[in-house]
């Protein structure tokens, strides 16, 4: 039995059961929009991280198993969709901000990040959030501040 985890927005983790007298596994993806199967790899290992994952795409997964001694490959088709919530802003008061967002399925917790004007890199703001309500305060500073 082969099992697939989305792990956060960049990762997939594939785990499955030892086929009997295996020696090795191949790993293929593709997706909707690259329909030819790519080579993950090669492993005698019984899970895999795909950590290529790309937000809003379905990720297809094949592992066959290969033995010594069978010919045939056990082959099996995972789906994984990775999904993003659609997120509103809302500005009750001018000094904060609520950001609320639809629940997407399987998701066990949120985080909450931030780039301001002259950051070139994304800050995550806060812990994990365990709803799916998240209000932060704005506080304008001057430079006497």
């Amino acid at each position: 039995m082969v099992t697939a985890t989305v792990l956060d927005t960049q990762a997939v983790s594939l785990m499955w059961d030892k086929a009997e007298n295996a020696t090795e596994y191949t790993v293929f993806r593709r997706t909707l929009t690259n329909p030819g199967w790519e080579l993950l790899t090669t492993t005698a290992a019984t899970g895999y991280l795909d950590t290529s994952a790309t937000l809003g795409d379905v990720k297809y997964y094949v592992m066959a198993s290969r033995s010594l001694s069978v010919s045939d490959s056990e082959i099996v088709e995972v789906s994984v969709s990775l999904s993003m919530p659609f997120v509103e802003a809302s500005t009750d008061n001018p000094d904060e901000v609520g950001l609320a967002w639809n629940e997407v399925p399987n998701a066990t917790y949120y985080s909450a990040w931030i780039k301001t004007a002259g950051d070139t890199d994304w800050r995550r703001i806060g812990g994990n959030i365990y709803g799916t309500v998240f209000p932060f305060f704005l506080k304008h500073l001057t430079n006497a501040e």
